[in-house]
């Protein structure tokens, strides 16, 4: 298979109340990065779609990191 870099821009909005990046933002994150890895390696007809994401967090990233 492929791989991919994706890259994010943070702002405000992406952390919750405590000043932590948000969850979902490591897990969308992933989530783009492994379709575009396998996009150009299958049939353009071919459909794409998660069926499963388990993300495990092991530490917190704050805003002062």
């Amino acid at each position: 298979m492929g791989y991919a870099t994706v890259e994010l821009g943070i702002s405000n909005e992406h952390l919750n109340p405590f000043g932590g990046l948000h969850g979902g933002v490591y897990a969308s994150a992933i989530d783009t990065a492994a379709y575009w890895a396998v996009y150009c390696e299958v049939d353009e007809d071919t459909g794409l779609v998660s069926i499963n994401l388990k993300v495990d967090y092991l530490a917190a990233i704050n805003a002062a990191n």
